[in-house]
C-alpha cells in the first residue's frame, strides 16, 4: 500500500479510507500528473452522487511541485547560461534567463490570485517560448545535445503540469458557476 499525508496530516492509503461509523464512506485514490510525482486526492462520497475533489490537497501539491521544478530548472539554466560565449550571453542567454524568471513569477501570481487562468496561460506561453530558444541554442551549438534533452524533458513536464492546473481550475470554475 502507498501512503502519503495530505494538508491536514491525516495518513491516507491508496484504496479505501477508514472512516468513523458516523462518517460517509470515502474512496481515495492517488493521481500522478505529468510524471512529476504530483499527488492529489480524489474522494468519492458514497452517500451522494457527486464527485468532490479535495481542492487544498490538489492545488497545494500541484503548485508546490510546479514551482519547485521550475525553480530547480531555473537554477540549472543559470549555470549553463553563464558559460555561453559573451556574444550570446547578453542576447540569447539574457532572454532565456528572463523567460525562466517570468515563468516563476506567473506561477506565483496564479498561486495567490483568485483568477488563475491568465497567469497560467502566460506561464504556458513562456514555457513554449523557452523551448524554442533552447532549440536555437542547440542549432547554434551553444548547448550540448544531452543538456538540451534534459531541458526539453523538464519543460515538457512543467508545461503538462501547468496545463493540468489550468484544466483543473477551469473545471472547478465551471462547477462553481453551475452551483450558483
Amino acid at each position: 500500500m502507498v501512503a502519503f499525508k495530505d494538508a491536514t496530516s491525516e495518513t491516507l492509503f491508496l484504496g479505501q479510507k477508514h472512516c468513523d461509523p458516523g462518517e460517509p464512506r470515502r474512496i481515495v485514490q492517488v493521481v500522478v500528473l505529468a510524471g512529476l510525482n504530483i499527488r492529489c486526492l480524489v474522494a468519492v462520497v458514497a452517500d451522494s452522487n457527486r464527485y468532490r475533489t479535495s481542492h487544498q490537497a490538489f492545488s497545494m501539491a500541484q503548485e508546490l511541485a510546479v514551482l519547485t521544478s521550475t525553480t530547480k530548472l531555473t537554477s540549472w539554466m543559470l549555470g549553463k547560461l553563464e558559460k555561453l560565449p559573451r556574444s550570446h550571453r547578453y542576447g540569447l542567454g539574457l532572454r532565456m534567463e528572463t523567460k525562466c524568471y517570468e515563468i516563476i513569477e506567473h506561477l506565483i501570481e496564479a498561486k495567490f490570485s483568485p483568477e488563475k487562468d491568465e497567469p497560467l496561460r502566460e506561464a504556458a506561453l513562456k514555457v513554449e517560448q523557452l523551448r524554442y530558444l533552447a532549440r536555437l541554442c542547440v542549432e547554434r551549438r551553444l548547448l550540448a545535445l544531452k543538456n538540451h534533452e534534459f531541458l526539453i524533458r523538464e519543460l515538457d513536464a512543467i508545461g503538462k503540469a501547468v496545463g493540468a492546473w489550468r484544466k483543473y481550475t477551469a473545471a472547478r470554475d465551471l462547477t462553481e458557476s453551475k452551483r450558483r
